[in-house]
């Protein structure tokens, strides 16, 4: 049996993360229980950072009113865990086709999280089957994934000052 593969980085993670990649995503639910999800939209921001794309209403955003501690397993030829804290950076992101809020996730560390003497054979296989109307959604948000988050003004969080 061939050994198991040095545990990266946190850094050369990161730089991995370049593309659509299926990762788990762990979060604190609000009656302190963990709570997974399966996410895709994810671009690495070495040396410590990257961004994910997650429905807005999603349960994983509400957990971070209350605890921002995440972790995120990526799988490449192991499964490598990266703990940290997330934070919402774009409530609602502008021209896309579904409500999806843009968070910032800081890690803190990474270490490999394969059972012994496991390896992965390749990555996993999935596929999206979008309706025709959003063909195009894994590209617009891999767009916005590679700009800079805009600032959300919510017309109910503006104020209004008289003169």
């Amino acid at each position: 049996m061939a050994p198991r593969p040095p545990v990266p980085s946190l850094e050369d993670v990161l730089l991995r993360l370049t593309s659509e990649h299926l990762s788990l995503l762990a979060s604190v639910g609000a009656r302190s229980r963990p709570e997974l999800a399966a996410v895709s939209w994810i671009r690495g921001r070495p040396p410590r950072q990257a961004d994910l794309m997650v429905g807005w209403r999603s349960r994983f955003v509400r957990n971070l009113a209350h605890q921002k501690d995440i972790a995120l397993a990526v799988f490449f030829e192991s499964v490598f865990t990266l703990s940290g804290t997330a934070e919402v950076v774009e409530k609602l992101v502008p021209g896309l086709p579904v409500p999806l809020a843009r968070v910032r996730l800081t890690f803190d560390g990474v270490y490999d999280g394969l059972f012994t003497g496991g390896r992965l054979a390749g990555p996993p296989l999935y596929e999206k089957v979008y309706p025709p109307k959003l063909a195009n959604l894994d590209r617009l948000v891999e767009e916005r994934l590679d700009g800079e988050p805009v600032p959300t003004v919510l017309a109910a969080n503006t104020s209004r000052q008289r003169p």
